[in-house]
């Protein structure tokens, strides 16, 4: 049987993917965002809010959704200034609780990284940030 609920968010996807980088004013630095659950655990409602000096600004919906064990999101071209910090909620499959950790980033990656700024889900309620270049750049400095 065809979902075609993926089939529909997936041509989405590809669309916005196409058509985001034009979006913003050459050259504008771009960066990207990865969420990976890092656990055993199935979670759903996964999202990414981005926080600034006068607050945090609100996804309407979930940013990632649903992410099985092991399994990442990636958000592409976004630009630049990197946020000051990032709020990570989540929620267990089944389970009605729901989960958050804030991450410093700016301070860690600086305001004009152009790489992928990764965020793994840990047991515990960790979420862990890593950086690394967008695949065939070299490694971006502060």
């Amino acid at each position: 049987m065809i979902d075609f609920k993926m089939v529909i968010t997936s041509l989405a996807s590809f669309l916005l993917l196409g058509c985001t980088h034009r979006l913003v004013p050459q050259g504008v630095p771009l960066y990207s965002i990865k969420v990976t659950n890092g656990t055993d655990q199935e979670f759903e409602d996964v999202d990414v809010v981005f926080g600034y000096p006068n607050g945090y600004v609100p996804n309407k919906l979930p940013s990632v959704g649903v992410l099985a064990p092991g399994s990442s999101a990636t958000d592409h071209f976004l630009p630049v200034p990197i946020p000051e910090r990032v709020r990570v909620t989540w929620k267990v499959v089944g389970r009605a609780d729901a989960h958050q950790a804030v991450v410093a980033v700016r301070d860690t990656v600086g305001a004009q990284y152009r790489g992928v700024i990764q965020f793994t889900i840990r047991p515990g309620d960790r979420v862990e940030l890593s950086r690394y270049p967008h695949p065939g750049e070299e490694r971006q400095q502060r």
